[in-house]
């Protein structure tokens, strides 16, 4: 099956028919077709036995899918038959011609405008510049034609939409601007753009050369960038422009490629040593030089240059060619090693650099230097002999070859490296005074003592010291209190000029066990809550003790039984709170049973709970109405069980209820029980009362009570007693016929003695019966005819009344009543025809029968007597005869027709009649016709006018001979010919053609005016004349045609068609205009276009030709336009021009232009057009290249410490793919190099530093040891470690990125707490500084209040929900008081502490990316009625990858050639850009694509 559709199908249409049947009936007769395979058009299309449909809400799209090929499946389950299904899609033109890539300046794009220069010396059929348009549409539509508004002979556009082309010399000095309007069209949408060409200064000179290149000598081994020579050219061009600025090349004649020239300034160097070979004399060279410049178009001249090598003799400088020196590692730069002294002038040196790294070799006259010049890499650990050959040139031509050996003399440099900075050892607390913790392992790269370590700490511990290279124990622990301990330990070499230190920080954790159980403070114990209690409020808090340390003496508090409904939650730090309501609890009293636990022992109390009950809940009803219902007429009491149904939500007696009626109308008819149980007592009749209204107080039996007050409606339902009943005493009544729908008969009198308000006293009323139909009742009881009454078809009625209540159980009574139907003359006589004819011959005698019978009849039901006859108007020879029309006199000589009427009466005192019409025609007794020319003739002119004058053409004229009036018809070609009916003239209806008609042959017709069974007919010949009356036409109008350039056959048909027949039909055809330079004929006869003899197109001699071709049948001409498009050949790669390398700070931001590369393609567009892309080298995706204009923009952050340069490989393509030609490419080398920059801030290794003295520690001890570092080289790395403000207590000193800060006097008594603010500033232009805070708590040899640790320090991650999550622990050494806990110096509502027991909680969310989040430092204090203590808090914040990465379009748009290889980069019109929000300090913040 196969079916061609538009892509604008609407869903769900049929895409095309099918028919699968099945034979079978019941089993096997149902069918399902399916698609075979694994095809997804099932998911396009639904399927039945009988046709193929677009699924709801899918399309069809011509761009993606042009035809759709499968099998599809008809099965009843056992047998399948498959068929071939083919749809071909037929495209729409549904989008419209999109401009792109639009004028750009300074990065500002200009919507739908193209801006292009133009020079007043371009020459002619040259692009000036490239448009871009597209169109979404393939096949219709896809098709886009380009035009300029206006059209003139300056410019035009190719037709492929892409070059705007300069067609004529711009030969006008006054204009400098041209404006046109491009026009796009895809055949019926347009789309259009604004297109300015501005007119820019002619190149109207040719450089020309001031000193015309000569011969010129270099001496061999010249030094590499000697000058050899300066060009020089003047261009008399307007200065400062391009048509002026002079660019210099060599052209030719450097085949050993030994020199090269500025292209700015015209000096020519030398770029490598020329040496002269032993077996020739001498070199030169001729090189052929050439001035340009860079006007439109380019001018040039071309000039020789002769270059000569002269010979140089070689000849001894020195005996001595050994020199030995030696250096230290810590020279400066440009520190001298070694001088040499020659008795010559040096003229060249050349050695290893790379055997001579750390050194540079320079000379001056006859001096040579050797001095320092880079001092990282004067490392004596590293190298300690730098040796390598010096070769030395005199002008004089002797040389020789120098031996330098250079030695590194060592120092002290390095420092001693510990390879786990930080480090953590557990120690059990059985251990004794001894016992050897660990190893300490430091090691220094300096040799002798330079490199011998020794161990020290900064401050004395009571139980830890240093013995050589161990850490010992120097008390036995089982009198520790605290489980960490933090040393730190300075490792420190011997060196000879300076001791250089590093240092451990070392975690010590004792490792307790545990010897004691928990002990409860405060239990068991006994509360009391109310049952009010809010849930969540804390009712017990559980106070235990445990002596242990670590985690043996934490202890976690933990219900374990008496509470099975989980009313109450205990938390680890023992604090009881309420989970649910009490309310709900049916019990009063809880005994809890708690437990302390510790790591390993626990210890099981009780908590005696009573619950308090409080009436606190009012009565509560289900509702405040309460319903029921009672039926009349009871006489027994009904009860009502329940009836008001309320509770309460306490228990005892706040929870018992009692009842009471208030006052109320029908009160007295009920009581009520105090179980809510009502009882109505008395006769209750409807009639009386519908509902019975009272109400009720509910109250509780609490301290003191609630009550609450409800209505009751107990509805009365009714009884039907009685039944309708009809009153009248006559029921008997006539109405005439004819009185029409609607018309009173009788009114009925009824009523029921049940309540009219209710069902059961309204009534409705029927009739029964014989013709019951045709009367109707009334609801007020009034009886009507439903229809018009006729006598004729019932005279009289008998009906039986019925009249029913509305009730659920109805009751009815009935009667009868009698109608009588009184007659009326109603119905008039008529005719058994509308119509009689009769015919009558003027030979016709009286008595002669014309019209036979006439009938007369009447249908009244008493009929009346009818058939009384009466003519009137009748003609004087025509009478009635009984019921018959005769002839009673002779009839007149003529042909007339006589109608008239014929009247019937009945016979009632008032009669009624009808009427009938009569026609009688009158003819003579000889009918015979005939014509004047029995066979008439005539020819006219194809080019005859339809109307002549206000009339239409008359063709000929027909006259019949009788001797009656007679009338002319035409029975064929009436749709070309008209007749007049009295005269027989025919004339012209419509224009005649030959072409389509050369002859008629007319059939015309002559009838009796009055009767016509009498005609007579004849045939009339009417011929047309033939004439040149049709215009020749092209087919197609406009044509587009293309060709290769450089073909020589080639042939195309154009086709003219002229409608008239021959003579006048046959064109010859003629080329009229376009075909310059000639190139093409045309074969006169068929139109068949080709190349002259030996011709073939030239693209770059004319791309196109635009020729109208003419055709003439003699009389008319016509024109077409055939445009014929020379196809380019793509000839040549596209080649880099320019600079290729481009510096940048690395901190421009991303988003920069870093250059612009330009590739120049010899062949002109569309192959000229050149993409860019970059293949290799872009480690990270750091750049991105724009493929349209070579513009090379910064897309990822640059780093100097990470990469200092990038060399990227770059290609650049041509638009090859440009028919079926083959895309050329050329690539080059593209360097960035990266500029150092101040960009990284100085780190202290810690935010804050916190260090715990004694009172007594000597002057000139170790307090802390700071170390800062920054990412920078150079000096801007370089760190200066300092106090921010002046101390008298403190000292520091700074060795490279480590300070150390020293007591410089003794602590006062009164001073326990040092707060110092540490800065770090590096050594950049633009210094950048950190800080930090130094805290040294000094302590007495005995304290009132401890803590359990020196300072506390917390991490915690951002957006962590609000939690306890850390505890501060204090001890009162002297009167073990209770301690209470409270924030210091705490400046935002962040932190707050449990005052009982030390837990910190975090009151809101925190954020990484808010820099105020990252870090807190406050104060704790822990007091007692007579002794207090603070220790510091630190908590740091963790940055989580919390924000996800965003691109900076949603929507990227590229583009890629479908003869694009694989592994080549994709044009992007704009690079990805990729942004996180998180902290770019962390990983979370590193995108990947």
């Amino acid at each position: 099956y196969s079916s061609n559709v538009s892509e604008s199908l609407q869903a769900p249409s049929t895409v095309v028919d099918i028919n699968c049947t099945d034979a079978d009936v019941s089993v096997g007769g149902d069918l399902t077709v399916a698609i075979v395979g694994t095809s997804n058009y099932g998911n396009l299309f639904d399927f039945s036995a009988t046709s193929i449909s677009l699924k709801e809400g899918m399309s069809l799209d011509y761009e993606s899918v042009t035809q759709y090929n499968f099998r599809i499946s008809c099965s009843d389950s056992v047998n399948t038959s498959e068929a071939l299904i083919h749809i071909t899609v037929n495209g729409v033109n549904e989008h419209t011609p999109e401009f792109s890539n639009f004028y750009k300046v300074n990065n500002v794009v200009h919507d739908n405008l193209y801006r292009f220069g133009v020079s007043r010396t371009r020459t002619q059929n040259t692009a000036v510049g490239v448009v871009t348009v597209s169109d979404e549409d393939e096949g219709v539509g896809g098709t886009v034609m380009l035009s300029l508004v206006p059209s003139d002979s300056t410019f035009r556009i190719s037709m492929d939409g892409s070059v705007i082309l300069l067609t004529d010399l711009i030969m006008s000095t006054s204009i400098s601007q041209y404006n046109y309007t491009i026009t796009a069209n895809d055949g019926s949408r347009t789309a259009e753009a604004d297109l300015i060409l501005d007119i820019l200064d002619g190149n109207y000179h040719r450089p020309v050369w001031v000193e015309i290149p000569q011969t010129v000598e270099v001496r061999e081994r010249s030094a590499i960038n000697s000058k050899v020579s300066t060009l020089s050219c003047s261009d008399d061009d307007k200065p400062g422009t391009v048509n002026s600025q002079i660019t210099y090349s060599i052209t030719s004649g450097d085949t050993d490629s030994y020199f090269r020239i500025n292209g700015t300034t015209g000096e020519i160097q030398i770029t490598s040593i020329i040496n002269i070979p032993a077996d020739q004399e001498g070199l030169d060279y001729n090189l052929v030089v050439q001035c340009s410049d860079n006007g439109d178009p380019i001018m040039s001249s071309t000039g020789l240059l002769h270059i000569i090598i002269i010979d140089v003799p070689i000849g001894p400088i020195a005996n001595e060619t050994l020199v030995e020196a030696t250096v230290s590692e810590n020279a400066t730069l440009n520190t001298e090693v070694a001088r040499i002294e020659l008795s010559g002038e040096v003229a060249l040196l050349d050695f290893s650099q790379s055997l001579a790294r750390p050194f540079s070799v320079t000379f001056a006259q006859n001096i040579i230097l050797i001095a320092v010049a880079q001092t990282d890499l004067l490392d004596a650990e590293m190298t300690q002999t730098y040796e390598f050959e010096l070769y030395v040139l005199e002008t004089l031509g002797r040389n020789a070859n120098f031996t330098i050996i250079i030695y590194v003399d060592d120092i002290n440099d390095n420092a001693p490296n510990c390879p786990d900075e930080t480090q953590e050892y557990h120690v059990d607390i059985t251990e004794t005074a001894g016992y050897e913790v660990a190893t300490l392992m430091c090691d220094d790269i300096d040799t002798g003592l330079n490199g011998r370590v020794t161990y020290s700490l900064t401050s004395t511990h009571e139980f830890f010291g240093i013995n050589e290279d161990k850490l010992v124990v120097l008390k036995d622990l089982n009198t520790i209190l605290t489980t960490n301990h933090f040393l730190i330990i300075t490792a420190r070499d011997n060196g000879r000029d300076n001791v250089m230190s590093s240092t451990l920080y070392v975690q010590i954790i004792i490792d307790p066990i545990n010897s004691s159980p928990p002990t409860f403070i405060n239990l068991p114990n006994t509360t009391m809550l109310d049952e009010s209690k809010p849930i969540f409020s804390t009712v017990y808090t559980v106070r235990a003790t445990d002596p242990d340390i670590g985690s043996f003496g934490e202890i976690f508090i933990r219900k374990t039984g008496g509470d099975p409904n989980g009313f109450f939650g205990v938390n680890l730090d023992g604090k009881i709170r309420l989970l649910k309501s009490l309310y709900s609890s049916t019990s009063n009293t809880f005994n809890l049973s708690i437990s302390a636990e510790d790591a390993a022992l626990s210890v099981t109390e009780t908590l005696y709970i009573i619950i308090a009950e409080v009436n606190d809940f009012q009565p509560e009803c289900q509702q405040s109405v309460f319903y029921g219902s009672i039926v009349e007429e009871v006489v027994s009491p009904t009860v009502f069980t329940n009836l008001v149904s309320c509770s309460d939500s306490d228990i005892g007696l706040s929870g018992s209820l009692s009842y009471l009626l208030e006052n109320g109308s029908h009160s007295h008819l009920v009581t009520i029980d105090n179980d809510g149980t009502v009882t109505v007592s008395g006769e209750i009749d409807f009639e009386e009362y519908d509902v019975l209204t009272f109400g009720v107080v509910v109250s509780d039996m609490g301290d003191p009570p609630r009550s609450t007050s409800v209505a009751v409606n107990i509805n009365v339902e009714a009884v039907n007693e009685f039944a309708p009943q009809i009153r009248n005493t006559d029921l008997e009544a006539s109405v005439s016929e004819n009185s029409g729908s609607g018309r009173s008969v009788l009114q009925l009198d009824i009523e029921d003695n049940d309540r009219s308000s209710h069902r059961d006293g309204q009534f409705f009323t029927s009739l029964e019966g014989e013709g019951h139909a045709d009367f109707r009742v009334l609801s007020d009881g009034t009886v009507e005819s439903a229809i018009s009454l006729d006598y004729e078809r019932q005279r009289s009625y008998s009906l039986t009344v019925v009249v029913t209540d509305r009730s659920i159980t109805p009751l009815s009574s009935s009667t009868v009543l009698t109608i009588v139907v009184v007659n009326q003359n109603d119905v008039p006589p008529f005719f058994n025809l509308d119509l009689y004819v009769g015919n009558v011959l003027t030979t016709d005698t009286v008595g002669f029968q014309v019209i036979e019978s006439i009938n007369c009849m009447d249908n009244e039901a008493i009929p009346s007597v009818a058939g009384i006859l009466q003519l009137e108007s009748q003609p004087s020879f025509l009478g009635l005869s009984g019921s018959s029309i005769v002839v009673t006199e002779t009839p007149p000589q003529e042909s007339s027709l006589f109608t008239f009427e014929v009247v019937c009466y009945d016979t009632d005192l008032q009669p009624l009649s009808s009427r009938a019409s009569i026609s009688v025609l009158l003819s003579f007794g000889d009918v015979e016709i005939t014509f004047e020319d029995p066979n008439p003739m005539t020819s006219i002119l194809e080019s005859t006018p339809v109307l002549s004058g206000n009339q239409p053409s008359e063709v000929l004229t027909v006259v019949a001979i009788a001797n009656f009036a007679i009338e002319y018809n035409l029975t064929d070609a009436t749709d070309t010919f008209i007749i007049e009916t009295h005269t027989g003239i025919v004339r012209l209806k419509r224009a005649l053609d030959f072409e389509t008609t050369e002859s008629y042959s007319v059939t015309i017709r002559a009838t009796h005016q009055l009767n016509d069974t009498i005609f007579s007919t004849i045939q009339a010949q009417i011929n047309v004349i033939n004439e040149n009356d049709i215009k020749p036409y092209f087919e197609i109008e406009n044509t587009i045609v293309s060709v290769d350039e450089g073909i020589s056959v080639w042939d195309y048909t154009i086709l003219c068609v002229d409608g008239d027949k021959d003579p006048y039909g046959t064109v010859e055809y003629s080329i009229l205009s376009g075909n310059t330079p000639e190139l093409f004929t045309i074969t006169e006869s068929s139109g068949r276009l080709t190349f002259l003899g030996g011709m073939t197109p030239d693209y770059e001699v004319e791309d196109q030709y635009s020729l109208v071709i003419e055709c003439t049948d003699g009389q008319f001409a016509a024109q077409s336009n055939v445009i014929v498009i020379i196809l380019p050949l793509n000839e040549h790669p596209p080649v880099f021009t320019g600079s290729l390398s481009a510096s940048i700070l690395e901190s421009i931001s991303v988003g920069t232009k870093v250059a612009t590369l330009t590739a120049v393609d010899e062949d002109n567009l569309p192959h000229g057009s050149v993409r860019y892309a970059i293949t290799s080298g872009n480690e990270a995706v750091k750049f991105s290249l724009t493929a349209s204009t070579g513009e090379l923009f910064l897309i990822r952050n640059v780093d100097y410490e990470n990469v200092s340069s990038y060399d990227l490989t770059v290609i650049a393509t041509d638009d090859g793919s440009v028919g079926d030609f083959v895309v050329q490419s050329g690539s080059a080398t593209f360097t960035v190099l990266i500029t150092d920059e101040n960009d990284n801030l100085p780190r202290f290794s810690q935010d804050l530093y916190f260090e715990r003295h004694v009172r007594t520690t000597p002057i000139d001890s170790v307090i802390s040891i700071i170390e800062c570092t920054d990412e920078d080289s150079g000096i801007n790395g370089v760190q200066t470690i300092e106090l921010s403000e002046p101390s008298f207590t403190f000292n520091i000193q700074q060795d490279a990125s480590i300070a150390t800060v020293s007591l410089a006097q003794s602590f006062g008594t009164n001073e326990d707490l040092f707060i110092l603010q540490l800065t770090c500033s590096d050594g950049g232009a633009d210094s950048t500084t950190a800080t930090a805070v130094l805290v040294v708590t000094v302590e007495s040899d005995s304290q009132a209040i401890t803590f359990s640790e020196p300072f506390y320090q917390f991490s915690l991650m951002e957006d962590t929900i609000l939690q306890d999550f850390g505890q501060i622990v204090a001890f009162d050494n002297e009167t073990n008081a209770e301690i209470t806990y409270s924030l210091s110096n705490v400046t935002d509502n962040t932190f707050i502490i449990d005052s009982q027991n030390g837990f910190l909680s975090l009151i809101r969310m925190l954020d990484f990316e808010n820099a105020e989040d990252r870090s807190f430092t406050f104060f704790v204090e822990a007091s007692t009625p007579d002794n207090s203590a603070t220790v510091l808090v630190s908590i740091s914040l963790n940055n989580q990858n919390d924000a996800a990465p965003r691109l900076s379009r949603t929507i990227y748009l590229g583009e890629v050639r479908e003869s694009q290889a694989p592994l080549t980069a994709v044009f992007l019109h704009d690079p990805f850009m990729c942004t996180d929000v998180d902290d770019d300090a962390s990983d979370s913040a590193s995108v990947k694509y």
